[in-house]
Parts: structure tokens; C-alpha cells; sequence
């Protein structure tokens, strides 16, 4: 059975899941820098709205941040299924 939760997502990296998650950010208006592995990225893998629902079916573990670093107290919410 999928899990379902909420997580605020910052300027800094965050891993949001161990892979296989789809993900889809609660404001519309935000781009989502996002990257696949087991590490704290050091590189961008992606650039996305998440306006609609993203899924990553990786069996590596997803991180996500928010792309502005012209705000670096911006926070949004994201929705995560497991």
C-alpha cells in the first residue's frame, strides 16, 4: 500500500525518498531542482514546475530543492507517494 505525506521543501537539498516516488509540489508557480543518487547531489539532474505529477521509478534515492536562490528562506510543500 502507498504511503502518502507532506514535506516542506527549502533551498537546501533534501532527500525525499529512497526511489520508486511520484511527487507533485502544492503551488504551482515554483521550479524544483531535482537529482538521482546516494548522495547529497552536487549536480542538477532535472529542472521541474511539478505542477503536474512527477514520477521517479529510480532505485536511487531522489532529492529535491527549490530552485531561487534569490530567496534562501523560500519554503513550499510537496505532496510524496511511496
Amino acid at each position: 500500500m502507498a504511503e502518502t505525506t507532506q514535506q516542506i521543501v527549502t533551498t537546501e537539498w533534501q532527500k525525499v525518498s529512497d526511489g520508486d516516488c511520484t511527487i507533485q509540489s502544492m503551488s504551482k508557480m515554483d521550479l524544483y531542482n531535482v537529482a538521482i543518487g546516494a548522495a547529497v547531489p552536487t549536480d542538477i539532474f532535472l529542472i521541474l514546475e511539478l505542477d503536474e505529477i512527477a514520477t521517479f521509478g529510480y532505485k536511487s534515492p531522489v532529492w529535491i530543492k527549490l530552485n531561487d536562490a534569490r530567496d534562501p528562506n523560500l519554503e513550499r510543500t510537496i505532496v510524496i507517494v511511496k
